[in-house]
């Protein structure tokens, strides 16, 4: 702001080097004041140690009037698009001019590109005005990095859980979860209303980056963002208040299993040869949480797992040996049968499995061991 009104003084620094030029190079030499005419349509020699005049006057105007309303802008307690319009208007406006007072400049045709006088006088002119713009159109990247940076403080410190990750002996709780996921006091979704809406849109279930948009998002943000909603898509479907998924479970014929029975927070599924059908169950935030299986290998039964806590199903799931794609979003799950510490069995000599088949219904998989931990937070949003 300061240089802008030094820059727009009547002692302008830049007004001066022109003058000097013009000065010196108002001479007989017809080919040398040719050459030099940008600097002397801008401050004409017989202007003296006057430098504003008739052909510059709209110039300095202009720039009187963007130092203003950078100032403006400056006072202000936050700087937004709103704050910034006005200042963003007037470099505009300033640089239109700059382009008008170019138009009067002899063309140097002769000299190598990164030298020709009519190019660098009209940067000169332009320099102040786009180091303007630079800085605000930076500011907004800037800020929005700044923010995500501080949305990823508590997110990560819920990533730090089960069943984010998967190795945490802490898991997250449900207030945890609807703090960062739910919609629309969740923060990510107060980080989008607050900050996102103009430049990231929804086009059918996907987030894209508004293709006009002044700050343009990063890659890996938006992964990121479309990740982060179709988990809350898939977690809060109905808009309940607390977390909850939909799936079926189809238990699958296997050799040398007899029968399968699995309780998952409550509900039973069992098992006892042929084609069975499959069942729809849900996890929900609230209620029973526990899973305990048992199955009968031949004439022994066993357990092959068992878990408690809120996140028991997920640790269930995780803990299976096997995830095969089944078509759509469904997938074949597989637990070898482990009798002590030797996975083959005495009984048919051959490693025996409970196979089952899982479908989210639609949703991604949430319940396969590592899928959660790749809604990492990332707190680079904008580029500079």
């Amino acid at each position: 702001n300061k240089k802008l009104g030094t820059l727009s003084s009547n002692g302008s620094p830049l007004l001066a080097l022109m003058s000097l030029a013009s000065q010196n190079t108002d001479v007989d030499a017809p080919d040398v004041k040719s050459m030099f005419q940008p600097v002397q349509a801008v401050v004409p020699s017989n202007l003296g140690d006057h430098y504003i005049g008739p052909s510059n006057q709209a110039y300095m105007s202009a720039l009187l009037k963007l130092q203003g309303t950078v100032e403006q802008a400056s006072s202000a307690p936050q700087l937004n698009d709103t704050v910034a319009a006005p200042t963003l208007s007037a470099a505009q406006d300033a640089k239109t001019t700059t382009g008008q007072m170019a138009q009067t400049f002899n063309p140097d045709k002769d000299s190598d590109a990164g030298v020709r006088v009519d190019a660098k006088t009209r940067q000169l002119l332009e320099d102040p005005i786009t180091n303007v713009t630079a800085l605000l159109k930076g500011l907004g990247p800037a800020e929005l990095n700044a923010k995500g940076k501080a949305l990823c403080v508590p997110w990560n410190a819920m990533m730090a859980k089960y069943p984010f990750n998967p190795a945490s002996k802490t898991d997250a709780t449900i207030a945890e979860v609807n703090a960062i996921f739910h919609k629309p006091d969740g923060a990510l979704w107060a980080f989008y209303d607050a900050n996102l809406q103009k430049y990231l849109v929804k086009q059918g279930s996907n987030y894209v980056a508004a293709p006009d948009a002044a700050v343009k998002l990063t890659e890996g943000f938006v992964r990121f963002f479309n990740r982060s909603a179709a988990f809350v898509d898939a977690m809060y479907q109905g808009n309940t208040p607390d977390p909850h998924i939909n799936y079926t479970l189809k238990p699958l014929a296997s050799e040398g299993i007899k029968a399968v029975k699995i309780e998952l927070d409550g509900q039973q599924l069992t098992y006892a040869g042929g084609d069975a059908p499959a069942k729809a169950l849900v996890w929900q935030g609230s209620g029973t949480h526990e899973v305990r299986t048992s199955a009968k290998l031949g004439d022994l039964e066993l357990s092959w797992g068992s878990y408690d806590g809120l996140w028991a199903v997920y640790r269930f799931f995780a803990r299976a040996d096997k995830w095969e794609p089944a078509g759509g979003t469904a997938s074949t799950l597989e637990w070898f049968v482990r009798i002590g510490s030797d996975v083959n069995t005495p009984i048919t000599g051959t490693t025996p499995s409970i196979k089952v088949q899982l479908d989210m219904a639609g949703a991604p998989p949430v319940f396969q061991k590592g899928y959660l931990s790749q809604l990492t937070c990332v707190a680079s949003v904008a580029t500079q």
